[in-house]
This record gives C-alpha cells, sequence and structure tokens, in this order.
C-alpha cells in the first residue's frame, strides 16, 4: 500500500495484540473469531492506536469491496425471495446451511439469506456471511454448528432469481 494511502478509521476500535508488546499499531478485529484481520491474537481495544496494521488495512478494504457489490444482488434476491413457487422449509442444524438458502434463528424475527459458509477444518463455529433486509446490510456471524434454524431452501433455480455472484 502507498505510504499516502492511509486506511479510513470510520468509528472501527483498533485492537492490540497479544502479549501488547505494540500499542502504536492497532489491528482490525475480526468479529467472528476474535483474531485481527492479519490473523494475530487479539488481547484487548487499542483506541489510542496511532498506526494501523498494513495487512488488516488491505483486508478490510478487500472485504468492504466485496460486501458492496454483493450487498445489490442480495437485496434483489431477497425482494424476490417471497415469490417463489418452490421453496422447501425445514428445521436444521447450521452445520446444513448452504449458500442461497434463508434462515432464522429462535428469537430473531429477521430472514437472513445466505451469502457464504465456511466450515472450519475444526471448532464447531460456522462464519456465514449473511444479508439481513431489515438492516439492509450484509454481516459476518458466527453459528455454533448445531445451533437449530428455520432453514428455507429453493427447490430449483426459477427463472428471473438473481445470482449470488
Amino acid at each position: 500500500m502507498p505510504a499516502d494511502e492511509v486506511c479510513p478509521r470510520e468509528d472501527d476500535v483498533l485492537w492490540a495484540p497479544g502479549g501488547r508488546g505494540n500499542l502504536v499499531t492497532g489491528h482490525r478485529r475480526n468479529a467472528a473469531t476474535g483474531s485481527a484481520l492479519c490473523g494475530l491474537l487479539l488481547s484487548a481495544p487499542n483506541p489510542d492506536a496511532t498506526v494501523e496494521c498494513t495487512p488488516c488495512c488491505r483486508a478490510w478494504k478487500t472485504e468492504r469491496d466485496r460486501r458492496a457489490t454483493a450487498l445489490a444482488r442480495m437485496r434483489a434476491r431477497a425482494r424476490w425471495w417471497t415469490q417463489r413457487r418452490e421453496l422447501k422449509t425445514v428445521q436444521g442444524r447450521a452445520a446444513d446451511l448452504n449458500s442461497s438458502d434463508a434462515y432464522t434463528v429462535s428469537g430473531c424475527l429477521d430472514r437472513h439469506h445466505v451469502l457464504t459458509v465456511t466450515h472450519p477444518a475444526r471448532g464447531r463455529r460456522l462464519t456465514i456471511l449473511a444479508y439481513v433486509p431489515a438492516d439492509d446490510e450484509i454481516v459476518e456471524l458466527g453459528l455454533h454448528h448445531d445451533r437449530l434454524l428455520a432453514i428455507e431452501r429453493p427447490g430449483v433455480p426459477e427463472a428471473g432469481m438473481p445470482a449470488l455472484s
């Protein structure tokens, strides 16, 4: 990244790495994993950081741009979802989710439209990138793989359905 290009801070709080050796450089935290976007383990928020970690900044910009392009597609898909003719609703676990599914969680009335699901090599938490129409945003969620959900799955692709990618 060129020296004159700075990552915008917005309202994000930067975090200190584990061991708190360098308190000048802050890192962006991945909410699903709790570690930095660059992979470091984090210990606590570091609001006094004056410099942002370059790998974290680069990863954040890439993710921000990816979400911006996906947001328009997900809005169209969510508007179209209620017009589906062949929609199968099942009670299942989070591990059963696929991209293009929609789900609801007990205690939350909002339908979440799944963009991607990352099944970790180890551990029991899935990272899900989902569009929430009520908030009109794409959010990254961590769900336990055994969490019970009401999953809505399209039977076959229908003509006119907006593609995910």
